[in-house]
């Protein structure tokens, strides 16, 4: 399921409608933008999670050498969200050097950058999918569960 356009949205509210748990609304939005950039991770051609974390710190050392800014994402912080074990989505700040890894990789391998997406859409699809996944709240009198975002809570 891509979450890039309205109608993507509507879908998967009307998969969930009827679901006594909004939790499983969020589980799906993380699980279809995992599903993305695990896709995006298999056509730039990367050989590994070391390969991808390798690559990371190379390209964090290259943009922050004078910074020191840390976005290097290691070979377990990659492998959460390439592979749906988690129940959030990860920052912009990981999305943003995934791109970066991805298309790299791609470049590397003779494969057009473009085909694992740009980082524009890559924001486009990162912020449709964080507006669908905080839209997931709280119904009057119900106990929204951890995985939504949000402590759990009752709402009176």
């Amino acid at each position: 399921m891509t979450l890039t356009e309205p109608h993507d949205l509507a879908a998967a509210d009307k998969a969930v409608e009827g679901s006594s748990s909004r939790s499983g609304s969020c589980k799906r939005i993380v699980e279809a933008f995992s599903q993305e950039l695990h896709a995006a991770y298999h056509k730039a051609g990367i050989r590994g999670y070391k390969a991808f974390a390798a690559r990371s710190e190379k390209i964090n050392r290259a943009m922050h050498s004078d910074t020191g800014k840390h976005t290097y994402v290691s070979r377990s912080a990659a492998y959460e969200p390439l592979t749906g074990k988690r129940e959030r989505l990860p920052s912009w700040d990981q999305v943003a050097q995934f791109v970066r890894v991805f298309r790299a990789e791609a470049a590397d391998r003779g494969i057009a950058p473009d085909s694992v997406d740009t980082m524009a859409e890559w924001k486009e699809k990162y912020e449709a999918a964080s507006a669908a996944f905080w839209a997931a709240k709280p119904v009057p009198g119900s106990r929204v569960p951890r995985t939504c975002g949000q402590r759990s809570v009752s709402v009176q």
